[in-house]
């Protein structure tokens, strides 16, 4: 899959994304309350009643917070990560609160403050590590048992928050809920509304629904939820026997938000697209109709996924192509469809043309894919992608390449990439300059930053160490620069020891500040040579240009002769050169 533009200005937070931050500030102000010995960081409150949140528990939030991206980019290591943190966390919270083993986890951390954790700190950690265990394959997240468990986890902190606002000075009176602050009761239901945010679950499709019926259920299921929490805050306060009701309104919530679940599930589990928009809508046009036959019968796959690269729908020749049955495409992730070398920069350019400005991206601009079969088999593909206006849909049309096709798209990339970085050569950059380069200055706005990078000394390496180990240093180089690159800013390979980067959208400070952090990079990125690291640096030279037409050629040799005529002036530095 190619790589889109990554997001500027135009790119906006996803639910998801929000819900995450907003665990991450609870830990941060938390950590610094206890840094600063600050009760209203801690605790939320100034009065002393107010339960401090351990120091501990916060670290377990930022882990949480930090999980809640990593669903969301599907990044199953660090959910695994994560997951085994939190089941940690709550070993350790039970062992403090229940069986009054005194481990004293937050005193590791701040040693000038003991405070007691809390039962339902410890009961949430661990709905925290099977949620994030379920979010790792769809098929878990996808069902009942999934959502069932994310309700579950809202329940006690639900009531937490609610008998704070209603009367905080009698539950913090409440053996139950007498250590469990205020901040961990906002950071695990925000955690929890995260991650129904992140993954594709019942809950989630079913608020989305157009079926009125449908969001009716899910609508009764969420007040059944708060009506719940709210009755076991007040519960929770009757000295005799409140925490029994309370626990046992759990349970009965439980079974409820069960019996609801299978309801919306059965409702909302659909074998095709047709048959869910048929049910969305009595009135659904003709048009709309010859839409779904065209794709239904199209030559081409077709994958319909939403934000997260599931697949919410695929047609018959998708399924021909990945050798999956429809079925068996819904609800699969694209991960499944890519073979693991190829996953992690695959699903990386995924999510960045999501959250891009740019709505297409057509076959013209592919790069070839590399598709995997069910049974393991891989095969080269074409892809174009389009997305709605509101991010939240992309439909993917995949094309399976001949070996003609394949050919040529070889022969064509060895035209245009140099054979030892691997990046655009000198001839890709005339074909720029004559093609593209007129066009972006005429009808561009913005400002523009050309820089030419010199190697310092490459011929004396070359000399040294040998040609061959020459190229190495080249690859190092050429993999440092494109790690600071944004996507849309352009690398070539221009002489044996000089690259030039053209930057879009660059004023004049972020130019320079980039090109130091290139020089930077590229002085401290050690070549491996036996037991040896050997160093390159480099000279940078820059200049802006405006919309104005302008000689690309002319301003890079331009560039390059500022450069040596004060060689040994110029080492290791970047250099601002005028425009021609």
């Amino acid at each position: 899959m190619p790589a889109p533009p990554k997001p500027r200005g135009t790119s906006r937070l996803s639910y998801a994304e929000a819900f995450a931050a907003g665990v991450v500030l609870i830990a941060a102000l938390v950590a610094v309350g206890w840094i600063f010995n600050l009760r209203l960081l801690h605790s939320f409150a100034n009065f002393e009643f107010y339960p401090a949140m351990p120091m501990v528990n916060a670290l377990g939030l930022l882990i949480l917070g930090v999980a809640v991206l990593a669903v969301q980019r599907h990044l199953d290591q660090m959910i695994l990560v994560s997951a085994i943190s939190a089941g940690l966390l709550s070993v350790g919270c039970f062992m403090e609160s229940v069986a009054n083993v005194k481990l004293d986890l937050n005193m590791l951390l701040t040693p000038a403050n003991e405070v007691r954790t809390s039962l339902i700190s410890a009961i949430n950690f661990a709905f925290a590590s099977a949620i994030l265990a379920l979010s790792l394959k769809p098929s878990w997240h996808t069902g009942r048992i999934f959502a069932t468990v994310v309700i579950a986890s809202l329940y006690f902190p639900l009531a937490s928050i609610i008998g704070f606002i209603g009367n905080a000075e009698a539950i913090s009176r409440v053996e139950f809920f007498k250590d469990f602050a205020l901040p961990e009761a906002l950071g695990f239901t925000l955690f929890a509304i995260g991650i129904l945010s992140a993954t594709d679950n019942p809950l989630k499709s079913s608020w989305n629904s157009p079926a009125s019926s449908v969001r009716w259920s899910t609508i009764s299921l969420v007040g059944i939820c708060l009506i719940a929490a709210i009755a076991a805050a007040h519960l929770a306060l009757h000295p005799a026997w409140g925490v029994t009701a309370a626990i046992s309104l759990f349970g009965a919530t439980i079974i409820a938000a069960t019996l609801l679940l299978s309801s919306l599930y059965s409702q909302n589990k659909s074998p095709s697209l047709a048959q869910n928009t048929s049910e969305a809508s009595a009135s659904y046009s003709e048009q709309q109709k010859y839409l779904l036959d065209f794709m239904e019968n199209s030559g081409d796959g077709i994958l319909m996924v939403d934000n997260t690269g599931t697949v919410l729908y695929a047609n018959a020749s998708a399924a021909q192509i990945f050798a999956w049955s429809k079925d068996e495409l819904l609800h699969t992730n694209l991960h499944k469809l890519i073979p693991k070398r190829f996953r992690a920069e695959h699903l990386r350019n995924f999510h960045r043309f999501v959250q891009s400005a740019q709505q297409e991206m057509p076959y013209v601009k592919r790069g070839e894919l590399v598709g995997l079969t069910q049974q393991g088999f891989e095969k080269a593909l074409a892809i174009s992608l389009f997305k709605r206006s509101d991010n939240n849909l992309v439909v993917a049309t995949v094309r399976e390449l001949s070996g003609i096709e394949r050919g040529l798209a070889g022969k064509i990339k060895k035209t245009q990439l140099d054979s030892v970085t691997g990046i655009a050569n000198r001839d890709e950059f005339l074909r720029f300059c004559e093609n593209h380069w007129g066009q972006i200055v005429r009808k561009s706005e913005n400002s523009y930053c050309i820089q030419l990078i010199d190697l310092d000394g490459l011929k004396n390496i070359n000399n040294k160490y040998g040609r061959e180990f020459g190229d190495t240093i080249l690859q190092t180089v050429a993999a440092t620069i494109k790690n600071r690159l944004r996507s849309g800013d352009k690398l070539f390979r221009y002489s044996s020891d000089a690259f030039v980067l053209i930057c879009s959208h660059t004023e004049n400070a972020a130019a320079e500040i980039l090109a130091e952090r290139i020089r930077t990079s590229l002085k401290v990125t050690p070549t491996r040579l036996g037991d040896n690291n050997i160093y390159v640096t480099c000279s940078i030279g820059l200049t802006l240009c405006d919309k104005l037409p302008a000689d690309l050629v002319a301003t890079v040799d331009h560039i390059s002769r500022v450069l040596h005529e004060h060689d040994h002036e110029h080492r290791d530095q970047v250099i601002a050169v005028p425009p021609l």
